[in-house]
Parts: structure tokens; C-alpha cells; sequence
């Protein structure tokens, strides 16, 4: 398969679009690139694969595989101080989602807190039958 069958095989499909609107919207419209490396807010018009399409089918549609950038980011997204960028940014993400882990010890189980019973003084006055 051709380059340019394998990009419109990727792209053509309304899949594509639905995920490429969730990277964005995760990232908040913002370039990753200037925001975490120069602070600076740049409207982020692109999504780019981290993973690109030519070495990984499964990678896809993973939004985990995708960081939105503004078009001038877009244009070095390959070079090697991008990637160390990224590998860091994906260190960080894996650092707080275990943080927040740690912090749920129910969370396995899809609930928010254990059950609380009342005690004896936060009772209810009536009396039961």
C-alpha cells in the first residue's frame, strides 16, 4: 500500500474525525508543544500520531497516540527533541493517573466511597416498628 492510500485509509474515515475532536478537546484546543515547553498558549489546529501510522495499525485511532499542535509544531513533530518532549509529557500523564490511583483505593470497584452507616447520635428520632 502506497503513502498516500494508507493516509486516506487513516483520514477518510468518520473515526478519524471523532477522535481527532476528543485529542483536541482533551488538550483544550492548545498546542502541547508551546504550552509545555515555552508556556505560551497557541491555538492547536493539527493532531498528530506519536506512534505514526506507518509502524503501528493498532495505534491509529488511540487517543493516548495523539497530541494536538499548532501547524509550525507540527512541521518538526519528528525531530528528536519533540520526542524527548513527548516521552516526558507521557511520564508525567502515567505519574498523575497512578497518583490518582493511589488516591481512590475503591476505584477498582466503580464506586466513589464505601458505604457510611449512621452512628447513634446522627440516628433518626422517629421510632421504628
Amino acid at each position: 500500500m502506497t503513502n498516500k492510500e494508507l493516509r486516506h485509509k487513516v483520514y477518510g474515515r468518520k473515526i478519524w474525525l471523532k477522535v481527532r475532536k476528543q485529542a483536541l478537546r482533551r488538550d483544550n484546543r492548545q498546542c502541547q508543544h508551546c504550552r509545555l515547553e515555552q508556556g505560551k498558549y497557541t491555538p492547536a489546529k493539527h493532531v498528530h500520531h506519536i506512534i505514526p501510522i506507518t509502524k503501528d495499525e493498532t495505534k491509529w485511532y488511540d487517543i493516548d497516540n495523539l497530541i494536538s499542535l499548532c501547524p509550525p509544531c507540527h512541521k518538526v513533530a519528528d525531530g528528536e527533541e519533540f520526542k524527548k518532549m513527548l516521552d516526558e509529557r507521557r511520564k508525567k500523564r502515567e505519574a498523575l493517573k497512578e497518583q490518582k490511583e493511589a488516591k481512590r483505593p475503591y476505584n477498582h470497584l466503580r464506586i466513589k466511597k464505601p458505604p457510611r452507616y449512621p452512628t447513634e447520635d446522627e440516628a433518626c428520632e422517629h421510632e421504628h416498628i
